[in-house]
């Protein structure tokens, strides 16, 4: 476990560095061929860092349901959140750019900061209630204008039981008119989250359910979205694991 957890994060960290420039060039990219094509480049590079770094986790990563991936289109993905391994699994695994609605703290963390903004994330203050609904409202631009973005519902991180999804977060998808792509993420906690920072082999599945269509809803079946979503996630866990 501990050569495991050098040569991961001593990988990740380098690639992360020695990338550095592409985030940049996004920026550039942006500018000149507009905010999701820009987004798309730097979450390209990215994930190929990332996937790179996960190879010597040596995590055994059980993919299902990829049929349910929109090919083309923008979507919105949520998912429950055991780890923070499950944005670098999303984007290593995942073959369509994805941006995330991040914790504000992250946007303190130099070079990291730079890549999350590079890939179109969004930092959101729970803390601040204004200030949440502002970053809701820009990454409903951002998926507007074509990026695709995931939020955790749950507010924050857990190993489960999930705890109830906030209906806030569902104005990301219900306000930019994209469908939901709904994920259930089983095993993430056991890789790096009980195990405080040290890296542990372990066997994750990912589930991607059928896209759940958010135009034309009525105001019960919007109020419903929250509990519906929770629902198909939580079904693919075991059932002490599912929220209620």
């Amino acid at each position: 476990m501990f050569f495991r957890t050098i040569i991961s994060y001593v990988v990740l960290i380098g690639g992360v560095l020695g990338g550095y420039p592409h985030a940049f060039k996004a920026d550039k990219i942006r500018e000149e061929q507009g905010e999701a094509v820009g987004d798309a480049y730097a979450a390209e590079k990215g994930s190929k860092i990332l996937a790179r770094a996960l190879k010597f986790t040596g995590a055994e990563i059980i993919i299902e349901g990829e049929e349910n991936i929109p090919k083309d289109g923008n979507f919105v993905l949520i998912a429950n959140h055991q780890s923070m391994m499950d944005p670098i699994i999303i984007m290593a695994t995942m073959k369509r750019h994805i941006a995330f609605i991040a914790k504000i703290e992250l946007q303190k963390v130099p070079v990291l900061n730079k890549w999350m903004e590079s890939v179109g994330c969004i930092f959101m203050d729970r803390s601040d209630l204004k200030a949440s609904l502002k970053a809701l409202m820009a990454g409903v631009k951002k998926v507007k204008a074509g990026d695709n973005m995931c939020i955790f519902p749950e507010g924050t991180r857990t190993d489960g039981p999930m705890l109830e999804f906030k209906a806030g977060s569902f104005k990301l998808a219900t306000k930019s008119g994209a469908p939901i792509l709904p994920l259930t993420i089983d095993g993430t906690h056991r890789i790096l989250e009980d195990n405080h920072f040290w890296i542990k082999k372990a066997t994750v599945k990912f589930t991607y359910h059928p896209i759940v269509e958010t135009k034309g809803l009525t105001k019960d079946e919007e109020a419903a979205l929250p509990r519906k979503v929770q629902d198909i996630v939580g079904s693919a866990l075991k059932e002490e694991e599912r929220f209620g």
